[in-house]
């Protein structure tokens, strides 16, 4: 093992960490290109970027229906292409593709999902062309920092991997996360995994103990900041070796066109800062409306939410500070020990 000291430099990075986002099954304000995200851009800052989880395709306008055929026991997701134009309020985004519908029109889909996103400056990962193009980290530096980050599906049995020549997901079996992780975290100064769940039931108030496992085993390896979704609820937060785990940030934009359960409506923003070794995290309840956009919660709502995830949160040991409908958290990564991959 050997011991990772704070980066030695002044510079920061700021991101905007949300959950899942899907322009499938929007209503009332759906617009192709032209409709920005109004509700939530005064609570971003133009520095931040951006990090979702895209759980729909990508589909030009005239794309006939029959490319995207409905699969028995679930829901197709399936966006036009200029809903990636909403995408960017802070002018720089991250989307993170590895999720159990980028499949939803084939390997074409991921292909032109992935082309459409960066036709707009929209840097991608967790899918690709093939395997090894999936499982590649993403490697930029934000702020003056160097950043790597990651993005697996979590679902067994999972058919949604990409093969050796064909185009798919990032999925945690094939990808070899662990060694991928400890890799990033010798040379990056900051790590971040993106982790779709999808082993048991959605929808749930409370994290599954798999899900949980596998955060604590992605910090062991060396990420600084996991970043959770697929169970569409928000969940608890907690510390684990210097770093940040978000089990489930829950929904950002989400309009799947059935009802969902009021706990699916509530969803947490978690504005990241890195600077000097730390992580600072300010987390802001958001709420989204019968169409599927998001908004800031009200003070009565936004108390709902900070009550529950304070509370799921202090159960694994992490204490968060609540003040003024907001929840915040700061951990110091110096000192922090991650596996060596070599001797």
């Amino acid at each position: 093992c050997r011991s990772i000291a704070a980066a030695e430099t002044s510079d920061a990075a700021q991101f905007a960490l949300v959950g899942d986002t899907s322009g499938a099954g929007l209503r009332g304000r759906q617009a192709a290109g032209v409709e920005t995200l109004a509700q939530v851009s005064e609570l971003l800052d133009p520095g931040e970027t951006l990090l979702l989880n895209l759980e729909c395709v990508l589909q030009p306008e005239d794309a006939p229906a029959e490319r995207c055929p409905p699969r028995p026991g679930s829901s197709t997701f399936r966006a036009p292409v200029g809903f990636a134009d909403l995408l960017r309020p802070t002018g720089s985004t991250i989307a993170t593709l590895a999720n159990n519908h980028m499949l939803d029109c084939g390997g074409e889909g991921v292909l032109e999902t992935v082309d459409a996103l960066a036709d707009r400056s929209i840097a991608t990962v967790g899918a690709g062309a093939s395997l090894d193009g999936a499982c590649a980290p993403l490697e930029l530096s934000i702020g003056g920092l160097e950043v790597g980050i990651v993005a697996y599906l979590v679902m067994g049995p999972n058919p949604y991997t990409a093969g050796r020549d064909t185009p798919g997901v990032a999925s945690w079996e094939k990808c070899s996360p662990l060694e991928t992780l400890g890799r990033l975290a010798e040379r990056k100064d900051l790590v971040i995994a993106s982790l779709h769940f999808h082993l048991r039931r959605g929808w749930t108030r409370e994290a599954p103990e798999d899900n949980r496992r596998i955060v604590e085993s992605a910090l062991d390896a060396g990420a600084d900041v996991v970043v959770g979704h697929g169970p569409h609820v928000a969940h608890a937060v907690l510390t684990r070796n210097g770093g940040i785990g978000l089990l489930s940030l829950g929904n950002f934009i989400l309009g799947t066109g059935y009802n969902m359960p009021p706990e699916a409506q509530q969803s947490l923003l978690a504005k990241l800062r890195v600077q000097e070794g730390r992580l600072e995290l300010e987390m802001v309840p958001l709420m989204l409306d019968d169409d599927g956009w998001p908004r800031a919660a009200s003070r009565d709502e936004a108390g709902e939410i900070l009550r529950h995830v304070e509370r799921t949160s202090l159960e694994l040991g992490t204490r968060l500070e609540v003040t003024n409908g907001r929840a915040s958290l700061r951990v110091d990564k110096v000192g922090r020990v991650t596996p060596s991959s070599g001797p």
